[in-house]
């Protein structure tokens, strides 16, 4: 079994936390992976949408450039208010760490994404 630490990224739209990502920091690696919506429009004003899109476009780069505890700090550190991030919580596994995110993402964000409506 391995474990790693996984945090949840929520963005408020119209009075509501919406989760709109996934990131899992690997123990032993260094390295943060993230998974995140990509349907903007759907959650958010045209410039707030554009606004996440540049975001998470940029997150994606940074984590392959930047040590994942690092980045995962400062991200906890400066996030608040439209965009928010929880506590990191732990989970064991087996297997590729790809298919975790990719679960975790269907069981957290996924399964949200009709909340709205």
């Amino acid at each position: 079994m391995r474990l790693a630490q996984f945090v949840l990224i929520h963005f408020e739209s119209r009075g509501h936390l919406v989760p709109i990502a996934v990131m899992l920091l690997e123990s032993g690696t260094d390295r943060l992976r993230l998974q995140y919506r990509r349907d903007w429009e759907s959650i958010a004003d045209p410039s707030d949408a554009e606004v996440l899109r540049h975001h998470f476009s940029q997150l994606d780069m940074e984590a392959t450039q930047r040590p994942g505890e690092e980045l995962l700090a400062r991200l906890e550190s400066i996030l608040s208010n439209a965009i928010r991030i929880t506590e990191r919580r732990a989970v064991r596994f087996e297997g590729p760490v790809d298919d975790l995110v990719a679960r975790l993402f269907i069981d957290h964000v996924e399964k949200c994404k009709g909340d709205l409506k």
